[in-house]
């Protein structure tokens, strides 16, 4: 699976749920072309904009995507990535 999104132009898709026990999940998926998979599920205990990025860098460095490939970020909540870019 790796092998398919490896040094590719992909969607990266970040999704935020709570389990039953209200612990967040990040479920992150790739797409490219017409290839759409779940690549990384996260357990974290604190959910914020540092967190979420730190995440987002986490999975284009293990799946060794160079950074000026992903195409188009998608998140749940624009507050974590809005509260990103304020900063810089």
């Amino acid at each position: 699976m790796i092998l398919v999104f490896k040094k590719k132009p992909v969607v990266i898709i970040i999704d935020e749920i709570t389990d039953n026990y209200s612990k967040s999940i990040i479920n992150t998926l790739f797409s490219y072309k017409d290839n759409t998979k779940l690549v990384s599920v996260n357990f974290l205990l604190q959910v914020n904009n540092a967190t979420i990025s730190q995440n987002c860098i986490n999975i284009i460095i293990s799946f060794q995507i160079p950074l000026p490939f992903p195409q188009i970020f998608v998140i749940d909540s624009a507050t974590y990535m809005k509260s990103v870019l304020e900063k810089f």
